[in-house]
């Protein structure tokens, strides 16, 4: 039990409380901007900096309650498991959708190409 103690303990631990973020967030574009939204590309995700990059498609996403960014290089910590995967389609996103189509189908029309 004292040497489990011992490895758990050589990992880091401040700043793992879970903040929480409004449900709201769920009804926009996520800016994926670190810091200004609780959600970041993970294919930017790596635990030190000197870490490649994995090629994760762009719309997969993950909390900043699982891994923050500002953590890269304060040492090593002990990641937690995934809790929740969520599949959602800003209604916002929708909005823009419902706008760029139209735009999309009068360009192609207008290069004589059939949508």
């Amino acid at each position: 039990a004292e040497e489990e103690q011992q490895k758990v303990s050589r990992f880091t631990r401040d700043d793992e409380q879970a903040n929480p973020w409004a449900v709201s967030h769920l009804n926009e574009v996520p800016t994926c901007i670190a810091g200004e939204a609780p959600f970041y590309r993970f294919g930017e995700f790596a635990v030190r900096a000197d870490q490649p990059r994995l090629g994760f498609p762009r719309n997969l996403l993950l909390s900043d309650n699982w891994f923050r960014p500002r953590w890269i290089g304060l040492g090593d910590r002990r990641l937690k498991n995934v809790l929740v995967v969520l599949r959602w389609y800003p209604q916002s996103f929708k909005l823009l959708l419902g706008k760029l189509v139209p735009l999309l189908h009068g360009h192609l029309v207008s290069q004589g190409l059939q949508p």
